[in-house]
């Protein structure tokens, strides 16, 4: 019996993707407008939350080219390209700030 392979695969989400201290060189997959200074892992788990994604905590990974720093990282089920992912979640970071100013 064949099983249907599904679509859907975990997107490695690392706080970094959305500091604007970081370069895209470095590592930065968001666009600075929608990026934001030292972003926590707490925060981006709220954003995927209300963004109706599905996703796991690693709290204590560490990204290899920051190795010292175990900033943590969510691990997203979607069947959406990553960009496509990050984008949404570093949006409703965007709505939740807005909502608190």
């Amino acid at each position: 019996m064949v099983r249907k392979r599904s679509h859907e695969t975990r997107t490695i989400v690392w706080p970094h993707y959305f500091d604007r201290r970081v370069s895209r060189a470095e590592g930065r997959r968001v666009p600075k407008k929608i990026s934001m200074d030292s972003p926590k892992l707490e925060r981006i788990a709220s954003a995927a939350d209300a963004a109706g994604l599905r996703y796991e905590i690693d709290a204590d990974a560490a990204h290899p080219f920051f190795w010292w720093e175990k900033s943590g990282r969510l691990l997203v089920v979607s069947d959406k390209p990553k960009t496509k992912v990050l984008k949404l979640i570093a949006s409703h970071i965007q709505e939740k700030k807005k909502e608190t100013s």
